[in-house]
C-alpha cells in the first residue's frame, strides 16, 4: 500500500482514497479517523480507531452509529469511550462494560446506572474510584477494600 501523508492532500485527493486504504490508515492511527470523508465512516473503522486504547476517536464517530449495540462494543474494546456515549444509551449493562475495561470509566457513569457490583469493581482496581462511588452505595465493604489499598482513602469516604 502507498504512504499517503493526510495532512499534505487537497481535500479533492481525500475523496479518492478507497475504503480499504482508510482502513489501513485508521489500523496505523486512530486519528486518521478524523480525516475519513463521513459517507465513509462505518462501524468497522470507527470500532478499530475506538480498539487503539484512545476514547477520543468516539468524538469523531457520526451520531448515526451510536446506537446501543455499537456503544456496548466500543466500551468493551475500550472503557473510556463512555464519556462520549449520549446519556439516554448509558444503562447498567454498557456502563458496567465500560467499568470492568477500564475502571475509571466509573466517573462517566450516571447515579442511576451505578450498582454495588459496578463500584465494588471500581475500587478494588483502584481505592481513588471511591470518589465517585455515591452515598448510597458507600457501605463497610467498599469503603474496607479502598481502605486496605491506602489510608487516603478515608478522605473519599461519607460514612
Amino acid at each position: 500500500m502507498k504512504t499517503i501523508k493526510l495532512n499534505e492532500i487537497t481535500r479533492e485527493e481525500l475523496n479518492k482514497i478507497t475504503r480499504e486504504e482508510w482502513l489501513q490508515l485508521v489500523k496505523e492511527s486512530w486519528g486518521n479517523l478524523n480525516y475519513v470523508p463521513r459517507k465513509l465512516r462505518d462501524r468497522e473503522l470507527c470500532l478499530e480507531a475506538i480498539k487503539q486504547e484512545y476514547s477520543l476517536a468516539m468524538q469523531d464517530v457520526p451520531r448515526e452509529l451510536k446506537d446501543r449495540e455499537f456503544c456496548l462494543e466500543a466500551v468493551k474494546l475500550n472503557g473510556l469511550a463512555l464519556g462520549d456515549i449520549p446519556f439516554k444509551i448509558r444503562d447498567e449493562e454498557i456502563c458496567l462494560e465500560a467499568v470492568k475495561n477500564y475502571s475509571k470509566a466509573l466517573r462517566y457513569v450516571p447515579n442511576k446506572a451505578k450498582t454495588k457490583e459496578m463500584c465494588m469493581l471500581a475500587v478494588k482496581d483502584n481505592y481513588l474510584n471511591l470518589c465517585f462511588v455515591p452515598n448510597r452505595l458507600q457501605g463497610p465493604e467498599i469503603c474496607k477494600i479502598a481502605l486496605d489499598q491506602n489510608a487516603e482513602a478515608i478522605n473519599y469516604m461519607t460514612l
